[in-house]
């Protein structure tokens, strides 16, 4: 599958990635490389093949994850929070659109 160099473009924005002229090129390649690979592997016939999901006899030594209420308040947090707007921690931006 050919990715055009406006394909790629839109990619990187969304990926907020800043690409040279000369790696959109690489890039659209690349990308067009990936997707004719997972073409072929579309083709694979995979009816009678059980889902694996670890390839290792490795077991998780963690606990299961479960959902139990807080000990604290939210006003409790809320008190010592730096900023706070509407009930919710306020913080300062990460991302910002150019």
């Amino acid at each position: 599958m050919k990715i055009s160099k406006k394909q790629t473009k839109h990619i990187a924005e969304l990926s907020a990635l800043e690409l040279a002229t000369g790696e959109i090129d690489l890039f659209s390649n690349q990308l067009s490389k990936i997707l004719d690979f997972v073409a072929k592997l579309n083709e694979v016939d995979t009816k009678k093949t059980a889902p694996l999901f670890q390839v290792t006899d490795l077991v998780s030594v963690w606990r299961k994850d479960k959902v139990v209420p807080s000990k604290i308040k939210r006003e409790e947090f809320l008190k010592i929070a730096p900023k706070k707007q509407n009930n919710f921690f306020a913080t300062k931006k990460i991302f910002e659109r150019e």
